[in-house]
């Protein structure tokens, strides 16, 4: 891409002057808009390289485990907040507090990840659906 801009830098250095003013000036433009352009992507790539964008996470306590939507304005989602898990509802008017697990009721460890079973195979993570069933199910204290 640069190899384009310098030849086409150089090709309008070499036309004599006075040669076809609106053929120059057009020449000059479309040169001065690829360098912009190029510099441009650079500048972002380096940008999101670098983190500066806003699209990466730097929360440490925080993090979404899991989401699910409900139609296309509402959702559920599990946020874990240091060693427990909020479950949240989002709709048009905001988020609301639906409830509070912990990450032993998820078979999560304390960063998100599943925990293993005792003898070190497999997870025993159980799904966000089975967790909400069985939420549901229990009773009400009295």
């Amino acid at each position: 891409m640069t190899a384009l801009v310098h030849a086409l830098a150089q090709a309008v250095d070499e036309l004599p002057a006075g040669t076809g003013g609106f053929a120059t000036q057009l020449v000059r433009t479309s040169v001065a808009l690829i360098v912009v352009c190029v510099a441009a992507f650079w500048l972002v790539r380096y940008a999101a390289q670098r983190g500066l964008l806003g699209a990466q996470s730097r929360a440490k306590h925080l993090s979404v485990i899991d989401k699910i939507a409900l139609d296309p304005r509402r959702s559920v989602h599990l946020v874990r907040v240091g060693k427990r898990v909020l479950v949240l509802g989002a709709s048009d008017e905001g988020l609301r507090s639906l409830g509070e697990l912990s990450l032993d009721e998820l078979g999560l460890e304390g960063d998100g990840a599943p925990k293993e079973a005792a003898d070190g195979r497999s997870p025993t993570k159980r799904s966000f659906v089975d967790v909400l069933r069985a939420k549901v199910e229990e009773k009400p204290p009295q």
